[in-house]
């Protein structure tokens, strides 16, 4: 599938292991039956992501980009797959994905990049949201029902359970 300029999928999977070519988080984060979205100059409207620093986890990028960009603090991340996108060099870069439970959102750090912070219905935010493409819905779908699964307590590491 095309995202942007670039060849890109989104594969759902539970396995946690580090991947070399991880180099950005994705974080569906979820609050008060919504999703939190960021509002990012440049980027729109977007989930929570960023680029991994050196030195440090995938968790511990998705725990940092909720905080920059929502202003929340999260609990339950949970990993639920990978966006994977090969560059025009055909170097293939991944970005892990998780869902999670933000909390107190909307406080941002006076360094955030992200200018606003709404929580909006997933019915909401194909109209809003940056660069909505069936990439990105099949995405939302898969989280959304993995958050929803979490929610009522599901067990399992796969939301495939």
């Amino acid at each position: 599938m095309r995202w942007a300029d670039r060849t890109a999928t989104f594969e759902p999977s539970s396995l946690d292991a580090c991947d070399r070519r991880d180099w950005a988080v994705v974080v569906f984060a979820t609050c008060e039956g919504g999703y939190v979205l960021a509002h990012i100059p440049g980027r729109g409207w977007t989930v929570p992501s960023g680029r991994i620093d050196s030195g440090e986890t995938p968790e511990q990028a998705a725990f940092r980009e909720c905080r920059e960009e929502i202003g929340a603090e999260i609990t339950d991340l949970r990993l639920i797959g990978r966006f994977r996108m090969w560059m025009a060099d055909g170097v293939e870069l991944t970005a892990p994905t998780f869902v999670a439970r933000a909390h107190r959102c909307g406080e941002l750090p006076p360094d955030s990049e992200s200018v606003g912070v709404r929580v909006v219905r997933l019915t909401e935010v194909p109209a809003m949201y940056y660069h909505w493409d069936a990439l990105i819905e099949q995405a939302f779908r898969y989280a959304d029902d993995c958050a929803r699964r979490m929610a009522a307590g599901a067990s399992g590491d796969s939301c495939a359970d």
